[in-house]
């Protein structure tokens, strides 16, 4: 059932989620989710025809300083990241991938296999994860090679550190 909103009804949603975008002072995972969330509401209802006759498409809004994002005016691709973060994940599993930045770059990825994915990254150093992504763009990761031409090595690390003290030949 679709709901149909006078243009006095948009408006006053639309103040509303305004006011809610205005207050938030803190960009973490959770804000930011709730950012994608409110835009997406905007946009799926055209909520953004009642915000002021100037205004005739949703990237018309996002222009408006009252919908600036950290105080940016014009972010249309920091929003529409929120906008997809926000459909194609829910929270805990956006908490479970662990940064913002990391779900953006997965965004394309996260059409099949979402549930595979987000168990697959949760946790993963830095270095795992760039190599993850490798693997979902078909490229050969920095721990991996095709060549079958190898030595082998005795590797001494520290525990604490992962500093590599010393590597010596196999022979």
């Amino acid at each position: 059932m679709s709901e149909t909103l006078s243009i006095q009804q948009k408006a006053q949603l639309i103040d509303k989620y305004r006011q809610q975008i205005s207050s938030i002072k803190e960009y973490d995972l959770e804000a930011r989710y709730k950012i994608g969330n409110i835009f997406n509401d905007i946009k799926d209802r055209k909520l953004y025809l009642g915000y002021g006759e100037h205004i005739r498409s949703f990237n018309d809004l996002l222009e408006e300083p009252e919908f600036s994002i950290d105080g940016k005016k014009g972010r249309r691709s920091t929003v529409y990241n929120m906008m997809g973060i926000a459909k194609k994940l829910e929270l805990d599993e956006l908490k479970r991938i662990g940064s913002y930045e990391r779900s953006v770059r997965l965004l394309p990825y996260l059409k099949e296999n979402k549930e595979k994915i987000v168990e697959e990254v949760e946790g993963l150093p830095r270095e795992a994860f760039e190599d993850y992504l490798r693997k979902l763009k078909n490229l050969t990761p920095t721990d991996e090679c095709s060549h079958t031409n190898q030595d082998e090595y005795k590797v001494i690390k520290c525990r604490d550190c992962g500093k590599i003290l010393e590597m010596k030949k196999v022979s």
